[in-house]
C-alpha cells in the first residue's frame, strides 16, 4: 500500500470515529428533544462529545432514557461494524482469532476490514466506558436516574453519582501516576489528565444541580 492510501485510509478511520462520536451525542439529543428537552448544541472534544440539553430532566425515567441512548447506539456501530468486518474477512476466522488472543491475523485483512474491526472495538470501548456509574458520564446517569426513582431525591441521588465519577477519577490519575513511576510513558499522563477532567466534572455538576435548585425560582432582579 502506498503512502498516500494509507493517509487517506487514516483519514477515513478518523472520520469514522468523529463521525460515531457524533452519532453518539445525536441520539442523546433525538431523545431529549422527543421529551420536550431542547439541545442548543452539540460539542466534539478529545475524550468524546457533550450534548449540551437546555435543561435537568425532570423525572428519573426521562434522565434514564437521555442517558442510555448514547451507549446503546455505540454498541449498536460496534455491532454493525464488527460484523461487516467478519463478513469481508471470508475464510479467516477473526472472530475465533480473537477470543484466543492472537491477534496477528489482523495484519492480513484488507483496509476496509481492518478500519471496520477498528471502529467496531472503539465503539463498544466507548459504551463500555460511558457506562461506568460516574456522573455525569451516561452510566453515571444512568445510575442518578436509577437511586433517584429509588429515594425521590434528586440532590441526593446526584451526590451519590457525582461521588462515583470523583472516585473513578482519582483512581484513574492514580494509575496514571502508578505508571509514569514504572515508565509506562504517554498512556500514564492521558490516564491522569482523563481522571483529573472526569474527577473535577462530577464535581461541578453536583455544585451546578445545588445551585440551580437554590437559586432557581430567584431572577436577576431578585438578587
Amino acid at each position: 500500500m502506498g503512502a498516500g492510501h494509507g493517509l487517506g485510509h487514516g483519514a477515513a478511520v478518523r472520520a469514522g470515529f468523529f463521525a460515531s462520536l457524533l452519532a453518539h451525542e445525536l441520539s442523546h439529543s433525538v431523545v431529549s428533544q422527543y421529551l420536550g428537552i431542547p439541545v442548543p448544541r452539540i460539542t466534539l472534544f478529545l475524550f468524546g462529545g457533550v450534548a449540551e440539553i437546555s435543561r435537568e430532566p425532570d423525572r428519573p425515567k426521562h434522565e434514564f432514557m437521555i442517558a442510555i441512548a448514547g451507549p446503546l447506539m455505540s454498541l449498536l456501530i460496534a455491532i454493525i461494524c464488527s460484523n461487516l468486518a467478519f463478513y469481508l474477512a471470508g475464510d479467516m476466522n477473526v472472530a475465533e482469532t480473537v477470543r484466543s488472543g492472537d491477534l496477528s491475523v489482523l495484519t492480513n485483512l484488507g483496509p476496509l476490514a481492518t478500519a471496520l474491526f477498528w471502529l467496531g472495538s472503539i465503539n463498544l470501548l466507548l459504551a463500555i466506558f460511558n457506562m461506568i456509574p460516574g456522573f455525569p458520564m451516561d452510566g453515571g446517569r444512568v445510575f442518578r436516574a436509577s437511586i433517584w426513582a429509588i429515594t425521590g431525591d434528586q440532590r441526593k441521588a446526584t451526590l451519590w453519582a457525582s461521588n462515583v465519577g470523583r472516585y473513578f477519577g482519582w483512581f484513574l490519575m492514580a494509575t496514571g501516576v502508578m505508571g509514569l513511576l514504572q515508565g509506562q510513558g504517554l498512556g500514564s499522563l492521558w490516564s491522569i489528565l482523563i481522571g483529573w477532567f472526569l474527577a473535577n466534572l462530577a464535581t461541578m455538576s453536583y455544585k451546578q444541580l445545588v445551585t440551580d435548585q437554590t437559586l432557581g425560582a430567584f431572577t436577576i432582579a431578585d438578587l
